[in-house]
């Protein structure tokens, strides 16, 4: 069969660049078909209207539909009704000698979708004019699948993110911070566009930012959990102590995919630990109450010793109970520091167990922890003369 020059060319799904130019060689029909067939693409030629010249088994296939009737159907009608103008804009394009790829959705026979990447270029005969328009069609509905079940898989991510109490972000292979929580964000006072990439260092304390850099960098290459502890500025403007994990993330087939770590603000939490181990390793004996609901939120070790009981018992009760019931009358809760400033001792009989009495200071200072005053005490053992 005698061929005009013609000049397919394409980029083909496995990445292979189809083009051929025959100039006056003639080949037996049977290898044109050959060739045409083991074309893992579709292929369809329509005229200037859009109407089938030619196409493959393959492009039938895609279509759902059977080959014999593709001769001169329109490849507009395999097209959604509301996305007939983009295919029109698309073809226009193409026949003016646009021949970049795009990605459209096809209508099969059958009703059901089919994602298609499309490379086209304009057909010429013998004498340059434009006969119509090649195209090679690459079934791509499992890639859009995957990517839809990926958006909305980072969607639940998000939602899921944005409401724990804890500040979460995301990191990408290249140590790059692609994502952060709305309480990071809320933390500290910026946006998304701030904190990404490198831009959330901004609000590490400069005495922590070298070694938090190390840590990050030494654990991202090794690919292993990491934690670290760290000041970062609050919204307010106020350094506060953050404890960070990080874990690495891994695709199904197992590539490394950046990290995901975990951020808590244990400032308050350093606080009472050091609080619980101040008083727990001195003999006086050491209380807070919450003045609110008269009761004893903490008390330390040392009172079995000085009470005689445990402090177990008395623990989310009135502090009254701490005296014994002779002396109530003068434990009055004017000796307690609700007041603004000053220090109040007072003395106790020891509960029935020695002639020794017992100290109170209440010191103010205490603080306010969520609107509740909770001042503390020290008391200690004095002899009878004291």
């Amino acid at each position: 069969m005698q061929i005009a020059t013609v000049q397919l060319a394409g980029a083909v799904k496995s990445g292979i660049l189809l083009g051929f130019r025959i100039h006056n060689v003639n080949i037996s029909d049977e290898m044109y078909r050959r060739i045409v067939e083991a074309v893992p693409e579709g292929i369809w030629v329509v005229d200037p209207e859009g109407r089938t010249i030619f196409s493959n088994r393959r492009m039938a296939e895609i279509l759902g539909t059977a080959y014999e009737s593709m001769p001169g159907q329109s490849c507009f009608g395999c097209v959604f009704p509301d996305e007939l103008a983009d295919a029109q804009r698309h073809f226009a394009r193409t026949l003016a000698g646009d021949t970049r790829p795009f990605e459209f959705r096809l209508w099969r026979a059958d009703g059901s979708p089919v994602w298609v990447s499309i490379s086209c270029m304009p057909v010429h005969g013998d004498h340059g004019a434009q006969v119509g328009m090649l195209g090679l069609f690459s079934d791509i509905t499992e890639r859009k699948q995957a990517e839809a079940a990926l958006r909305e898989s980072e969607e639940r991510f998000r939602n899921m993110a944005d409401t724990a109490p804890v500040m979460i972000w995301v990191s990408d292979e290249n140590k790059q911070l692609t994502f952060f929580n709305k309480t990071w964000l809320n933390f500290t006072g910026r946006t998304m566009e701030q904190e990404q990439g490198d831009g959330w260092a901004a609000g590490v304390h400069p005495d922590d930012i070298q070694n938090c850099y190390e840590t990050f960098c030494a654990a991202f290459d090794a690919h292993r959990n990491f934690q670290i502890e760290l000041r970062l500025r609050r919204a307010d403007g106020e350094y506060r102590s953050i404890l960070c994990n990080g874990v690495p993330r891994f695709l199904p087939g197992g590539t490394f995919a950046g990290y995901i770590g975990c951020d808590i603000d244990i400032t308050d939490l350093q606080s009472e630990e050091r609080f619980r181990e101040l008083a727990e390793n001195i003999d006086q004996v050491f209380w807070m109450l919450d003045l609110e609901t008269d009761k004893v939120l903490y008390i330390s070790p040392s009172f079995e010793k000085v009470w005689g009981c445990s402090a177990a018992s008395y623990r989310d009760r009135d502090w009254l109970r701490l005296v014994p019931r002779e002396c109530e009358s003068g434990a009055d809760r004017r000796d307690l520091p609700h007041r603004a400033s000053g220090r109040h001792d007072s003395l106790d009989p020891r509960p029935r167990l020695s002639g020794l009495r017992f100290r109170r200071q209440a010191v103010p200072g205490g603080g306010n922890c969520g609107g509740r005053y909770r001042p503390p005490g020290v008391g200690r053992e004095t002899p009878p003369s004291a």
